[in-house]
């Protein structure tokens, strides 16, 4: 593990851009997990998310495309004049002239056609997106609930137990009724129990950073850092993003 942290650290400091990040030791608790609601966050997703964004974008697009379409067999009249220069007569002449297309059977209705197609599968374009960033949303989701509910039935059941039954087999060790490998057994069942916890937390933590990044929540976790105070120069920090209310 000591030997993969280097490299782990390269990685983490090509992400954030931050090329001269230097090593240092983790510090604080899995504790205080985001709450978030499913529904919610589906909305919100659905709403704000640049996906679902550029392809809500595309069906206006398209739209536009067949307005054009449609408008299009209306002809254009275009007007042009010239004067001509008889030489062999010596004669100055003019000339005014109207054109136009006359669409009598064509009216444009293949490029009509085309851009209600076009427009057809931006529609469809949009759903599938919405789809995909549902799915996303409940897969990430269901990973940290089911994460969280079980760190929590170790926390609350299991780690209790493990440590109580560890407790009564020293006790009887030392009143000399039980040998020295039942209370090892017993410690190591309180270490693996808080393992797994441990294990659990880490699921959910990342599940929820997954959900906040769907969600492109600006601070998490946690709220927005505190105002610089008197005499710094001012600071530009975007609030969070809030969720939609479902009323």
């Amino acid at each position: 593990m000591r030997r993969e942290l280097p490299g782990a650290y390269r990685r983490l400091a090509a992400v954030t851009g931050n090329h001269a990040l230097i090593p240092a030791s983790v510090t604080g608790t899995f504790d205080g997990l985001p709450d978030y609601d499913p529904d919610a966050v589906r909305e919100a997703v659905l709403a704000y998310h640049p996906q679902a964004r550029s392809a809500r974008v595309g069906v206006e697009k398209a739209q536009a495309a067949v307005r054009r379409a449609e408008v299009e067999p209306i002809p254009n009249v275009t007007a042009y004049a010239g004067f001509i220069r008889q030489n062999e007569n010596k004669s100055n002449d003019a000339a005014f002239g109207l054109s136009m297309p006359v669409p009598l059977w064509n009216r444009n209705q293949g490029n009509i056609r085309a851009a209600k197609a076009e427009l057809g599968m931006a529609i469809q374009a949009v759903g599938q997106t919405e789809n995909e960033l549902a799915a996303r949303v409940a897969a990430a989701f269901q990973t940290y609930a089911a994460a969280r509910e079980r760190a929590g039935v170790y926390q609350k059941e299991l780690i209790p137990r493990a440590e109580e039954t560890y407790k009564l087999s020293l006790a009887a060790f030392k009143g000399g009724q039980f040998e020295c490998l039942r209370v090892v057994q017993a410690q190591r069942a309180v270490a693996e129990a808080r393992l797994e916890t441990n294990k659990s937390l880490g699921e959910a933590w990342r599940a929820a950073a997954e959900l906040s990044g769907l969600l492109l929540e600006e601070w998490w976790p946690g709220s927005p850092p505190a105002p610089p105070g008197p005499g710094a120069g001012p600071v530009m920090m975007p609030p969070p993003k809030p969720l939609p209310d479902k009323r």
